[in-house]
Order: structure tokens, then C-alpha cells, then sequence
């Protein structure tokens, strides 16, 4: 239990047996590394970094559910929003 109230990394995945949550776990550390190299560019002021980071959306949207991480499924809307807001001034 987190301090939150919730269970933290019990979503759908849990029911997939441990060697597929562990593979899965995985894909996880891949789509949060994606979103790191993504923010770095963004902070350079580099469109590809928005392209990069809207393309990533669905599989951080999914590994979201799959763990039940109810944080990330908030930080995804802040992060179109500011994304959609900083487009005309990326290069």
C-alpha cells in the first residue's frame, strides 16, 4: 500500500504471473526512459522531442492501467497540454 491509499504496481499486469510482469516491468523502464529523452530535447526547445513524446503517449497510457500508477495517468494530460502550448515555439 502506498501512503495514497492504493496498491502501487497491482493493476491487470499482477494477473499475468511474475515472468511477464517482470518483462513487462521492463517495457516500463523503456517508456519512462523514452519520456526522459523526450523532456530532455523539449527543454533544448526541439520539435522532434514533442513528436516523440505525443508518439510515446499511448504506451505510457498503458503501462499507466497495466500497474495502476493513477499519478502517471494525471502527469499525461499536463504534459499534452504544455507540449500543445510550446509547439509554435519549438524548431
Amino acid at each position: 500500500m502506498t501512503p495514497f491509499g492504493f496498491r502501487s504496481h497491482s493493476g491487470p499486469f499482477e494477473a499475468l504471473g511474475r515472468d511477464r510482469f517482470i518483462g513487462l516491468g521492463a517495457v516500463l523502464m523503456v517508456s519512462c526512459l523514452i519520456d526522459a529523452l523526450a523532456g530532455a530535447w523539449l527543454w533544448r526547445g526541439r520539435r522532434r522531442a514533442a513528436i516523440l513524446g505525443i508518439g510515446a503517449t499511448p504506451l505510457t497510457l498503458l503501462m499507466a492501467y497495466g500497474f495502476a500508477f493513477p499519478f502517471l495517468f494525471l502527469a499525461i494530460p499536463v504534459r499534452l497540454v504544455l507540449t500543445a502550448r510550446a509547439w509554435p515555439r519549438l524548431r
